[in-house]
């Protein structure tokens, strides 16, 4: 007799939760970091580890989960001490699934010395699709000083459109498939 993969795995379920809706059960939040000089990406489930990571350990106590509100108060402390302003520095910008900075995020950073965008350099992050986030991007959240050029294509091809400081995607919401920071 053959035992369908369903029979094994509906007895670990609560029998009032039918097999199709754990199936479809929505998968842990992400918030990823991606450093410029290399293609190493580190994925967390929380902001607050994302943003750990992408501070050196300067931010501790970022929200689990990100609002608007949220991100304009870590921006303004990044912004205030001359430590946390060095590690703001390194800070290129944050990408956001939906509008009004929610959802999953893509945080960029560098390595390099800091402020890194006043100093007239250029990252680029040629295929987002590289991150888990081709054509998802519907706010963004660019880093002291930092301009993000967001391009329709990989390979910085097709139409773009800018995002600085604080900004909802609008008409360009879900379509980059590569960033540039300067």
């Amino acid at each position: 007799m053959k035992i369908r993969s369903a029979v094994v795995v509906v007895p670990l379920v609560l029998s009032a939760v039918p097999f199709a809706t754990v199936a479809q059960a929505v998968p842990a939040s992400r918030h990823c970091v991606a450093v410029a000089e290399s293609s190493r990406t580190t994925c967390h489930l929380t902001f607050t580890e994302a943003m750990r990571q992408a501070t050196g350990g300067a931010v501790t106590d970022a929200p689990a989960q990100v609002s608007g509100r949220e991100v304009a108060a870590l921006r303004s402390r990044l912004q205030s001490s001359a430590a946390t302003r060095a590690v703001a520095g390194k800070w290129l910008g944050t990408a956001f699934e939906h509008a009004v900075f929610k959802g999953e995020t893509l945080t960029f950073i560098t390595m390099g010395e800091s402020p890194v965008c006043e100093n007239n350099l250029r990252f680029d992050f040629p295929r987002l699709d590289d991150y888990g986030f081709n054509d998802r991007i519907s706010s963004m959240e660019t880093g002291m000083y930092c301009v993000a050029r967001l391009h329709e294509h990989a390979g910085f091809q097709g139409a773009s459109d800018v995002a600085y400081l604080r900004t909802n995607l609008n008409t360009f919401n879900d379509r980059a498939s590569s960033i540039r920071f300067a």
